[in-house]
């Protein structure tokens, strides 16, 4: 009887065994996945990362809590992700404008948003646009350089503190020699009030989500898509480039990141099943609703765009010569 215990105990133990690796060897996802979005509620960028959240519960059956940790721009929800297991079952769900970040304020001792991270995909973008009040006496890109010229420091330029707002409002002063007030707002909408009410003249905004009926009724001018091509969404809004031969390339791409050490099949597959999303045209009109436009990124395209972001961040401090975090 003992003897027939024991065989019984070994075949138990030997059944378990062999049950473990079939369940490590299930596929991505096998349980709840947990996306961190360091923008408020209220954001279409938190908005956007709901509808990813919601596209890959309702596909893949099991569960995505999508948590806004904003917060220091960005690192807030980076620290959250970088202390989670690097198995692909936490993500970020992040913006090229975080990478500002690091030219305003060092990172908490043990993060590099840089390297601490894999960008798995991106997903779709908006560039930033030259927004201008309809107080102001000018029409178009051309006649809003004359006057500023020829008014040092009268316009109040809208802004975010520390942000890419801030260096794309310092970037345009430098290369167009022009002198404005810079003007801090907390938020886009706050910035757009300042613009309706006179108070402020003119934002760099990095997408025109809730301005179009300004637009339409010439209360704000929509002068200059900041990219080398023009906006799908909006192609009737001229480049700054094709107007002014000067370059002000500034493009917020969204896109996915994971924790560095996040095993490449598991990468591959978050990127196969973001690309499955967008394929549907129901998500693809959700998506320019929010003013952005659909464009998956491969995990290299992706990863090179963040590098670059990093990179033209830095540059545009260096010329501005902001003092060091």
């Amino acid at each position: 009887m003992r003897r027939l215990t024991a065989v019984s105990l070994a075949l138990l133990a030997a059944l378990l065994l062999a049950a473990a690796p079939a369940r490590a060897q299930q596929p991505y996802p096998n349980k709840r996945i947990t996306m961190y979005s360091p923008y408020p509620p209220s954001s279409v960028a938190f908005i956007l990362a709901r509808l990813m959240g919601d596209e890959l519960q309702k596909r893949h059956g099991q569960t995505v809590v999508v948590e806004s940790k904003p917060g220091a721009g960005g690192i807030v929800a980076l620290q959250a992700l970088q202390v989670a297991p690097a198995d692909g079952y936490t993500l970020i769900h992040i913006a090229t404008s975080n990478t500002a970040s690091p030219v305003f304020a060092k990172s908490p001792p043990g993060l590099d948003p840089e390297k601490d991270f894999v960008t798995v995909v991106s997903e779709s973008y908006s560039p930033y646009f030259l927004i201008m009040s309809g107080s102001v006496p000018a029409t178009n890109l051309t006649e809003l350089l004359a006057y500023a010229k020829a008014n040092p420091g009268k316009l109040n330029l809208a802004m975010h503190n520390n942000t890419w707002s801030h260096l794309n409002s310092l970037d345009f002063m430098q290369k167009f020699s022009v002198q404005m007030t810079m003007v801090p707002y907390a938020g886009g909408a706050t910035a757009v009030q300042a613009m309706l009410s006179g108070d402020a003249h003119l934002y760099v905004a990095g997408g025109l989500f809730g301005m179009a009926d300004h637009i339409k009724s010439g209360k704000l001018r929509a002068l200059a898509t900041l990219d080398e091509k023009r906006f799908p969404l909006n192609p009737e809004i001229p480049t700054a480039l094709a107007q002014t031969g000067v370059n002000l390339s500034s493009v917020s791409y969204l896109a996915i990141q994971v924790r560095a050490g996040t095993p490449q099949p598991v990468i591959d597959r978050i990127g196969t099943m973001v690309k499955e999303v967008y394929a549907d045209p129901t998500v693809a009109e959700q998506v320019r609703k929010l003013a952005f436009e659909p464009n998956v990124l491969t995990q290299q395209e992706a990863s090179r765009v963040f590098t670059r972001s990093f990179s033209q961040a830095r540059e545009i401090a260096r010329i501005a010569k902001l003092p060091a975090p």
